[in-house]
């Protein structure tokens, strides 16, 4: 190891001038100099050495705006600007600086790649690998003008692509401090106004920058005229390229695109965004960036790189839309083509079956709905209303695709998948799992009570609770946790007795079978009263001291109920009066009974959010669910 280390710099030491950077080829030729390709040996890498053409090394303007691109590109330290290492003269006495060697694509190149229209480039420089290239040539051009420089050349030919994901605004040639007087060339040594510096039509006269991409100050020469915002024209320009896969201004000849130039003349982007798929909203961006009067443009990068933040992110091709209580946002079976984010406010999500309205689930600030209408384009799968002022997002179709464009191929496949089955379980799922199922619930009690039902001890119809929550739960379909809330609710309000969680016992079948009639017609009924549950039907259940019969009859008030042969009705535990006035708050105690629900733990989990409505004083555990946990 020492003795390698010896010779290594023996041979560093023997290095002349000159010899410590070989040759290995010519990269291209610019009006003011050559880049070639060289390896430094000190440093074990390759380098692009720039040094000025011999019929220029003898025009002192001409060196010094030379040494000006190379302090100009060496003071620019950014991670999106072609980083200069040295700075020198050559053994010919011509000067030369030395940069960074860049292994990639020009961005030029990258669109003629992707005109070819080959799927594998259009996959792999998607629309938001594209704007991600260009985003990052803005943040270099923000940097020089923050340090007071114009590049002027701003183009697709100038801007590299690495192969590890760089992205460097080269050649800054052209490139000046603002407010700094503007070198004059004499024309008399055989400058012209319209001069070419290389095969790309760069001018470096009285016109300075390139005809196909040039802002109109540009074009007409007005050299004072030419600051930050022309930079941003040129963006634009570029921007216009990148996605049209055309050349701004191109005329039959140098004049005519010079001309095109100046009068900003050239097919509107909008008019290529149908046959490119261009969004509407990026045009919008494009057309700002080059607008003809720079008043009119966007006035620094940053509200340039702003405007496309917020395209990439789909701010641009959203708009909130304030909603007031009750209003119905989207509709169950309708056609969707928006999105919405709720900002403030509450909805409720819901679907009506046979007439009753179930209630799946309350969404708030920060929610998303109706996304899965615009992925599958089917009908709404549910209807939203707001029950407070409510603010939302409405995000478009096109966003959404836009964003899912984003991901990886794969990913988007595995999306799509995944939102168009969750849209055919949500087709098929059955309400009452995420639902209110209350009515449901107390009605399958009372035909199990009725069919299977006893006499207890006490006289009181009952049934074994194991047998009756099961049951319940497996003829609505609906797991035992959405049962055992609403019959702990039942023995909580006094209908109902549990017996040490072992049997249900129904303490008034008569008040309980109003009161199923009841929660039935409830949506229908604007208030309650006696006469009009009465009305209604009539429960009574008889026994002969073994078995049970359950008679149900349509009666008007004081209308006679007939009488039942020797069969005696069974006891009720409530008095008349007691009976009465539960009726009159047969509303109060639905409410409550649904509220009960909704508090209890497992339909928090069911519905996933949390509800706030207290009732039975919360603070006290729920003794009853507890027992019936077990069960």
């Amino acid at each position: 190891m020492e003795h390698e280390a010896k010779e290594l710099v023996k041979r560093l030491r023997g290095l002349k001038k000159g010899e410590e950077l070989e040759d290995r080829g010519l990269l291209e030729v610019g009006g003011m100099g050559e880049v070639h390709r060289k390896y430094d040996m000190p440093l074990n890498r390759d380098i692009a050495f720039k040094v000025m053409l011999d019929k220029i090394a003898k025009d002192d303007e001409r060196v010094l705006q030379f040494i000006e691109e190379a302090r100009i590109t060496g003071r620019l330290e950014h991670p999106n600007i072609v980083p200069v290492h040295s700075l020198g003269v050559d053994s010919k006495g011509k000067v030369f600086f030395t940069m960074k060697y860049v292994q990639g694509d020009s961005l030029s190149e990258v669109i003629k790649l992707l005109s070819s229209g080959e799927e594998e480039f259009l996959n792999f420089y998607s629309q938001f690998t594209l704007l991600t290239i260009f985003r990052k040539v803005c943040d270099a051009v923000s940097f020089a003008h923050f340090n007071g420089v114009v590049h002027r050349d701003i183009k697709p030919e100038n801007i590299m692509v690495g192969s590890f994901g760089e992205v460097l605004l080269m050649d800054w040639g052209l490139a000046k401090y603002l407010g700094e007087e503007e070198r004059e060339y004499d024309e008399e040594d055989g400058e012209t106004p319209y001069a070419p510096t290389n095969n790309s039509n760069t001018m470096d006269g009285t016109i300075k920058g390139s005809p196909g991409y040039m802002s109109p100050e540009q074009a007409r020469g007005d050299v004072e005229d030419v600051d930050q915002l022309s930079d941003i024209f040129l963006l634009g320009a570029t921007l216009y390229h990148l996605f049209t896969h055309r050349q701004p201004f191109k005329g039959s000849n140098l004049s005519d695109t010079i001309e095109r130039s100046e009068l900003n003349k050239l097919t509107p982007v909008i008019d290529l965004s149908l046959e490119k798929q261009i969004p509407v909203e990026l045009c919008v961006i494009i057309e700002k960036a080059m607008a003809t009067a720079p008043s009119e443009r966007f006035q620094t990068v940053e509200e340039l790189t702003s405007a496309i933040d917020g395209f990439m992110s789909g701010q641009i091709i959203s708009n909130k839309v304030e909603y007031k209580k009750g209003q119905v946002i989207v509709k169950h079976g309708e056609l969707g083509n928006d999105a919405y984010l709720i900002v403030e406010g509450e909805v409720e999500v819901y679907k009506r079956i046979n007439g009753k309205k179930h209630i799946l689930t309350h969404l708030g600030a920060g929610d998303v709905f109706g996304e899965m209408a615009l992925i599958t384009e089917e009908t709404r799968s549910a209807s939203v209303s707001t029950t407070s002022h409510t603010k939302c997002i409405k995000i478009s179709n096109e966003c959404l695709h836009r964003q899912i464009e984003k991901l990886p191929p794969w990913f988007q496949g595995m999306m799509s998948s995944l939102f168009k089955r969750l849209r055919e379980m949500d087709d098929i799922a059955h309400p009452m799992i995420v639902a209110d199922c209350t009515f449901e619930v107390i009605m399958q009690v009372r035909l199990l009570m009725a069919v299977y039902g006893s006499l207890d001890t006490k006289g009181h119809i009952s049934i074994p609770m194991q047998e009756l929550m099961s049951e319940v739960a497996n003829n609505l379909k609906i797991p035992t946790k959405r049962v055992r809330p609403v019959i702990a609710g039942l023995v909580e309000m006094g209908i109902a007795t549990d017996n040490n969680a072992t049997r249900l016992s129904i303490t008034s079948w008569t008040l309980f079978c109003d009161f199923v009639d009841y929660t039935k017609n409830a949506p229908s009924m604007a208030r309650t009263s006696t006469t009009i549950i009465s009305s209604l039907n009539i429960n009574r259940t008889y026994t002969d001291g073994k078995s049970l019969v359950h008679r149900n009859m349509r009666l008007w008030p004081n209308e006679a109920i007939p009488p039942f042969g020797k069969l005696q009705r069974i006891k009720e535990e409530l008095s008349d009066e007691g009976i009465k006035d539960f009726r009159i708050h047969f509303s109060k105690k639905l409410q409550e009974l649904k509220n009960y629900s909704l508090y209890s733990e497992s339909l928090q989990h069911a519905q996933g959010k949390k509800h706030r409505t207290k009732v039975f004083n919360p603070s006290e555990p729920p003794k009853i669910l507890d027992a019936l946990k077990d069960v």
